[in-house]
C-alpha cells in the first residue's frame, strides 16, 4: 500500500503500476492517460472497493507467504530510484529478508484471473510481468514473486526471473516515453491497440470502422488531433480551477476589507457622537 508520501511523488516518474499503460497492455488505462498524470493534467485515480480491499489484505497476504515460503518479508516506504534513470521508480509491496528479491501483493476476481488465464496458461498475466520487471530493474533484483489472491480463497503464486531483453526493452520505451513526451509536454502518437481502447466500445461492426479509421492517414491525423484538443481542454480546466481559486481568495480579502472598514465607521460615528 502506497504511503501519503508515496502518492505524492507519483508525477515524478515512472512507476510500476504505469508500464503497461504505456506498452499498450493494460486494461484500464492508455499511454495517454499516464501522460496527462504525469504533466499534472490528468485526474488522480479513484480508489474503488476492489483497491480499498487489495490494501487491506496485502498483509494478511504477505503474512501467509512467509508461512509459505519460510521466508521474512520487510515493507520499505520509501520510494526506489534506478542508478542511472531518475525517472525509473519502484514502490514495492515487499523485500525478501536473505535474498535480493521482491514480493507483490495482488488480489483479483475469478473472471478477470480467466480472462488473462486465456492469454497466458499457468504464466504471471502481463501487467504483473511488465510491473515486476520494472521493479527488478529499478532495484536490480534476482526475481519478484506475485503472490496473487482470486476470488478472495483461492491463492496463486507466481515468480519472475530475470529477462534482460524484457527489461532492456522495457527501459527503452519508458526512457522514449519521458523523454519525447513527458519532459516535452508532447502527446504521445497512439498505435492501434491505444487508440482502440480510446474510442467508445460498441458492436463488431463498429469495431470494423474503428479499424478502417485508424489504419487510413486521415483517421490517424484526425485521432491524434482530437488527442491534442483534450490535452488543452485539461490545460484550460485546470487554468479555469486556478482562476476560481484567486477570485474566491479575492472575495475572502474583500469581505475582510469591508468588515474592517464598517468597524473603522462605527468607531468614527461612536467618536463624533460621543464628541
Amino acid at each position: 500500500m502506497l504511503t501519503e508520501k508515496q502518492l505524492s511523488e507519483r508525477h515524478l516518474g515512472i512507476g510500476g503500476s504505469d508500464v503497461s499503460a504505456i506498452m499498450g497492455l493494460s486494461g484500464y488505462q492508455d499511454k495517454f492517460d499516464v501522460y496527462l498524470q504525469k504533466i499534472g493534467l490528468g485526474e488522480p485515480v479513484d480508489s474503488n472497493s476492489a483497491m480499498e480491499w487489495g490494501n487491506l489484505l496485502e498483509p494478511v497476504l504477505i503474512k501467509q507467504y512467509e508461512r509459505t515460503m519460510e521466508v521474512e518479508v520487510t515493507q520499505p516506504a520509501e520510494t526506489f530510484v534506478h542508478p542511472e534513470y531518475s525517472w525509473m521508480r519502484a514502490n514495492v509491496d515487499g523485500l525478501i529478508v536473505g535474498k535480493n528479491a521482491i514480493l507483490e501483493c495482488k488480489t483479483t476476481s475469478s473472471y478477470q484471473f480467466a480472462h488473462w488465464q486465456k492469454e497466458r496458461y499457468n504464466l504471471t498475466p502481463w501487467p504483473y510481468y511488465l510491473q515486476v520487471a520494472h521493479y527488478c530493474a529499478v532495484l536490480n533484483a534476482d526475481y519478484a514473486d506475485i503472490v496473487v489472491l482470486v476470488g478472495g480463497n483461492d491463492l496463486k503464486l507466481f515468480r519472475y526471473e530475470r529477462h534482460m531483453e524484457v527489461e532492456k526493452t522495457l527501459i527503452q520505451k519508458e526512457k522514449e516515453f519521458w523523454e519525447n513526451h513527458v519532459m516535452t509536454e508532447t502527446p504521445p502518437v497512439y498505435g492501434e491497440d491505444s487508440i482502440l481502447s480510446f474510442l467508445p466500445q460498441a458492436t463488431e461492426l463498429d469495431f470494423f470502422v474503428r479499424k478502417k479509421l485508424i489504419e487510413s492517414e486521415s483517421g490517424k491525423k484526425y485521432l491524434i488531433d482530437l488527442k491534442k484538443q483534450m490535452v488543452e481542454m485539461e490545460r484550460l480546466k485546470k487554468r479555469i480551477k486556478q482562476t476560481q481559486s484567486k477570485i474566491s481568495d479575492l472575495g475572502m480579502d474583500w469581505k475582510s476589507e469591508k468588515a474592517s472598514i464598517r468597524s473603522c465607521i462605527k468607531e468614527e460615528n461612536s467618536t463624533f457622537i460621543s464628541g
